[in-house]
């Protein structure tokens, strides 16, 4: 984007002019250079698009943001610029958050607010932000990654079971769990309501890398392989026949090494006898 080497005024007169031209671009193009800008440094490359007057173009519910009072002197369009801040403030410090999903759950933080206070469920704003990332061609396991983070993180403000996290890691994955967390912390922070819920975050915190813990014991334990038993197996202890049983079977037992009742391969099999 040339552009972003002009002054803001230089850009506005450009856009004025150009409306037609800027309006044009296709979706994909905005999306990969939206990724490539915000990756390091998301806050100040928003920042630098607000001023520009660029949002509009790739993204109009977030600039409508603006005209959502917060009810407290300011709108959301403020929110999601200051969640983008402590989301940047966290990138140097925790490398493994320099992930696409955390960052751009962070721009849609707020967008699609208006749809969840209406229809009171997460489905339809979740809808509208996958319909945005998929127009930005953002690759499907990216966009996976950004709905679990806006769907789970308002778990952590309150202690979690193992098993409803073991549960979420299984669905998830460990990362996108781990960085829904990291998500709660930035929302908490902005929002200013962390100290209630710091007992809370750092609790979920430390059973979520217990159960995490379990899971690479397996993989150390054999090899590489993320399970002590695989299907093959399976059927061959029980004698049984393939079929969806041996799936609920495989995934049952991925929840007991989560919770931490099977540490071995022979308890693996121990288990699975009396599941039978």
């Amino acid at each position: 984007m040339d552009i972003f080497w002009k002054s803001a005024s230089d850009v506005r007169k450009f856009l004025d002019s150009h409306a037609d031209r800027m309006n044009g671009i296709a979706p994909e193009r905005w999306g990969r250079e939206l990724i490539k800008g915000m990756q390091h440094r998301p806050f100040r490359f928003m920042k630098l698009c607000d001023n520009y007057g660029l949002i509009p173009f790739f993204l109009k519910d977030l600039e409508n943001l603006k005209n959502v009072s917060d009810g407290e002197g300011s709108n959301l369009f403020a929110h999601v610029m200051k969640t983008l801040e402590a989301i940047e403030n966290r990138l140097d410090t925790h490398k493994f958050m320099q992930n696409d999903a955390f960052i751009l759950a962070g721009l849609f933080s707020r967008v699609g607010t208006k749809i969840f206070k209406q229809t009171g469920e997460r489905k339809e704003a979740d809808r509208l932000i996958e319909e945005y990332l998929k127009s930005w061609n953002v690759p499907a396991e990216v966009i996976s990654g950004v709905i679990a983070i806006s769907s789970r993180y308002r778990d952590f403000y309150k202690p979690q079971p193992e098993e409803a996290l073991c549960h979420s890691i299984l669905k998830y994955g460990s990362t996108f769990v781990e960085i829904a967390r990291e998500f709660a912390l930035c929302i908490a922070q902005t929002e200013e309501f962390l100290p209630g819920y710091r007992e809370a975050l750092e609790e979920n915190k430390w059973h979520l890398s217990q159960i995490i813990r379990r899971f690479n014991t397996v993989a150390t334990q054999n090899e590489g392989s993320t399970r002590y038993l695989t299907g093959r197996e399976i059927m061959k202890i029980l004698n049984m026949k393939p079929g969806r049983r041996v799936g609920e079977l495989l995934n049952d037992l991925d929840m007991a090494v989560g919770m931490g009742l099977v540490s071995s391969k022979a308890k693996a099999e121990e288990w699975l006898k009396k599941q039978a």
